[in-house]
């Protein structure tokens, strides 16, 4: 007699917990009542998803392919490389878009790929690689499938004298307005470039893993805009930095169903994945310096990188419905640097090149990853301020005399679950 059959869930599960992972597994297969219980209580999760930092997915200033930095004292079991895709050695563009709990949102040329590196297991999405920036969602805790999201850019600049192309919007207002008005603004302008920004209803194009196929979705946004198109436009594609190049300056994340993007404008948004709303949250300070969001140990984090090596690190206040920036540290890393200077043999290429880079925040724990000098990856514990050295992230093949340097990383956490193929699939993006 099975006595185990008189007990509630709960309990199953509470006992189940217990069990080493093999025994744990092993003991999934015996019945079906107890494969519901681990599924159902989902006990197999903090096993294949540990919540440590592997390594770092680095993209690189005129380099062909990202390189993975894998952590010293763990080198990884999986290919860092991503050499199992089809497109691995084709073209010259290959690219780290994003990531989220272990799952890659990865560039070959135009092909777009979602990768697994621990199972080794992908989807291959067919996109219109246009003027956007796309995001991946995944959460193992509540679902196998993710969601990618193509958020487009601000609009370019229309000349109405010379352009034959105007928009809907574009012509609606440009109906209402007068020809003696329009001669005493003296040159023309397009009315599109008063619209405010981001739009009161903001369309998107999703692709979802669960019905494989793209679709617009609109958030409707609460609060105040950031501006209009033509304030937004003032502030640079790419922040201004007194180093050659940098990091891109749309940075995601995401936390408890929501994905939050750092847009041109030197603001942020928060997007209310459940209930298809979306908020502006403006940013802390009006600075031109580079700016990094991302996900730490308690929420949603922003890194402000100043001139001579300073760095301050911000955390959202969402309490009582509203949305803050509040400074918890501000570093001065330039002691730091000129050890690493001391301590380490550079070549005449980092020399020259000397510079801090942002390259990530822990999701779990209140560290950040940056890269002195250049190219000498460490990690800084914000609360103890202890730093360790991580290694060179430069590729053996990566020499670039006049343009050596990195654009942006992706801390890495690996992840053994979630519903990808194997081989292509042919999903097509709805205009």
């Amino acid at each position: 007699m099975d006595h185990t059959q008189a007990l509630p869930d709960d309990a199953i599960a509470a006992i189940l917990r217990r069990l080493e992972l093999r025994d744990l597994a092993a003991s999934r297969c015996v019945r079906k009542a107890w494969h519901d219980v681990v599924d159902a209580h989902r006990l197999l999760l903090p096993h294949v998803l540990p919540n440590t930092v592997h390594g770092l997915f680095v993209n690189y200033i005129d380099h062909g392919r990202p390189h993975f930095l894998a952590r010293p004292s763990a080198r990884p079991m999986f290919d860092g490389n991503l050499s199992f895709l089809p497109d691995h050695r084709r073209g010259i563009i290959n690219t780290m878009v994003d990531h989220c709990n272990g799952i890659l949102l990865y560039r070959c040329w135009t092909s777009f790929y979602v990768v697994n590196p621990a199972t080794r297991r992908w989807d291959a999405l067919s996109c219109e690689y246009g003027y956007s920036d796309e995001y991946i969602v995944f959460d193992p805790v509540t679902s196998p499938h993710y969601e990618v999201f193509s958020i487009p850019r601000v609009p370019e600049k229309v000349v109405r004298r010379k352009s034959e192309r105007l928009t809907k919007v574009s012509a609606c207002l440009t109906s209402l307005v007068s020809r003696e008005t329009e001669r005493s603004r003296g040159p023309r302008e397009d009315l599109h470039d008063f619209m405010e920004w981001p739009p009161s209803a903001w369309t998107l194009s999703v692709f979802s893993s669960s019905t494989r196929q793209w679709q617009e979705r609109s958030f409707v946004r609460e609060g105040q805009a950031a501006g209009t198109l033509t304030s937004v436009r003032l502030d640079p594609e790419e922040p201004i930095c007194k180093w050659w190049g940098g990091p891109r300056w749309r940075y995601g994340a995401y936390w408890q169903g929501s994905l939050y993007v750092h847009c041109r404008g030197a603001f942020s948004v928060r997007f209310y994945l459940l209930d298809c709303k979306y908020q502006v949250i403006n940013a802390p300070v009006d600075t031109k310096d580079a700016m990094y969001l991302g996900k730490s140990e308690q929420g949603i984090y922003l890194a402000t990188e100043h001139i001579e090596y300073k760095l301050q690190v911000w955390t959202l206040n969402e309490s009582s419905g509203q949305m803050e920036w509040v400074l918890k540290y501000h570093i001065d890393l330039e002691p730091w640097n000129m050890i690493w200077l001391r301590h380490l043999k550079e070549d005449s290429y980092d020399t020259c090149s000397s510079s801090m880079s942002f390259l990530g925040f822990h999701p779990y724990k209140e560290v950040v990853f940056l890269a002195l000098s250049t190219f000498g990856g460490v990690a800084y514990h914000l609360k103890s301020s202890k730093i360790q050295y991580l290694g060179d992230l430069r590729p053996k093949d990566y020499y670039q005399a006049h343009s050596n340097g990195l654009y942006e990383a992706f801390p890495y956490t690996p992840c053994l679950l979630g519903e990808l193929l194997e081989h292509t699939t042919e999903t097509r993006r709805r205009n």
